[in-house]
Order: structure tokens, then C-alpha cells, then sequence
């Protein structure tokens, strides 16, 4: 998530659509990474939230994805320039 983050950061898109797109990478790793790895909901359970989906993803946590998944394209964005200095 963080790789594509920071990809999707260099596009230099408005910030809002930055924060869907990077809240929508991150659910979508969260669900498939909760279809294969927390089938039995001991890592996460959203079964008690509203409209979850298999208990995997909820729009809750879709929405907290959103400032978080800007952090991560912020930071990436630092680390490029410490990392990459010529």
C-alpha cells in the first residue's frame, strides 16, 4: 500500500481525490488481505459495523483510511527526498 501510495502522490492530484483514492488502495488490500489471511476475524471484525462487507471492510474504516493514507503519501514523499539526496 505504501509503494502505490506514494506513486499515486506524485500525480499530483487534488487532495481530496488523493484521499479517496488512497482510502479505496487501502480498503481494497484490507479486503483482500482479510478474504485470505482473517477468515476466522481474530486480526479484525467489522461484522458489528453497519454495511460492513463479510466483516472484512466497512465504510467506517474506509473513511478513517482517508487522512491516514495522506500521511503515508506525506511521508513517503520525505523519505524519497532523505533517501534520494544527490
Amino acid at each position: 500500500c505504501f509503494l502505490l501510495l506514494g506513486k499515486l502522490q506524485k500525480r499530483h492530484l487534488p487532495l481530496l481525490r488523493r484521499a479517496i483514492l488512497g482510502s479505496f488502495i487501502i480498503t481494497t488490500a484490507e479486503l483482500g488481505a482479510g478474504l485470505i489471511f482473517n477468515r476466522d476475524y481474530r486480526v479484525w471484525d467489522y461484522r458489528n459495523e453497519a454495511f460492513h462487507f463479510y466483516g472484512q471492510i466497512c465504510p467506517l474504516f474506509s473513511f478513517l483510511w482517508m487522512p491516514v493514507s495522506l500521511g503515508a503519501m506525506w511521508l513517503y514523499e520525505r523519505m524519497e527526498l532523505f533517501l534520494c539526496k544527490k
